[in-house]
This record gives C-alpha cells, structure tokens and sequence, in this order.
C-alpha cells in the first residue's frame, strides 16, 4: 500500500503575504501507479508542470521524497470579501506501507 501525504499552502498575490499550510491528507493506492493515476486527476494540467521535492539527510545529501504542485485557485474567505485570486502549493510526499503480521 502507498500514500501521499498532502500538505496544502497558500498565498495571496501581493509580494509581502507570507506562506501559510492550510490543510493536510492523505490518500492511498495499493500500487504507485494507481496513487500517480489519482494525482494526476486530481491535479490535472498542473500535474504536468510538477517540481521534485528534496529532503535533506543528517549523513549529508539529499534524497527526493515526492513532488511540489503550484496553481492558482480563489480563496472563499468571507473576511477578505466573496472570493479573492490567491497561489497555492501542495507539498507531496510518498512513503510505503508494508502489512504486519500480529
């Protein structure tokens, strides 16, 4: 069985908002194949235009854990008005989980 671990930032347009996570899920497949399928509806052209995601080891290095997915969306905030243009980033990353026997 493979997740993805999903971490959902966001941003407004203007150069002095800061990033902010907002949301975080996770989805399962039981092979990579069908987890990449399920991204790749759920992300659609933006899939296409994905960046690798590092993680740094404490040996020294890095090794890639998964993929870093930008587009721009609206936000429904009702303090900031009815919808506002904002950018977001979806942070994914990819682990393996292997059955235990009790």
């Amino acid at each position: 069985m493979f997740t993805a671990h999903i971490t959902q930032t966001a941003r407004g347009y203007h150069p002095s908002q800061k990033w902010h996570t907002f949301y975080k899920e996770e989805i399962h497949a039981p092979t990579l194949p069908d987890l990449k399928a399920q991204l790749a509806e759920r992300y659609g052209k933006s899939w296409k235009h994905k960046r690798p995601m590092y993680c740094d080891l404490k040996a020294g290095g890095t090794v890639r854990r998964g993929w870093v997915v930008g587009f721009r969306t609206y936000s429904y905030d009702s303090s900031q008005g009815p919808r506002h243009a904002i950018l977001q980033q979806d942070w994914i990353s990819l682990s393996e989980c292997t059955p235990v026997n009790l």
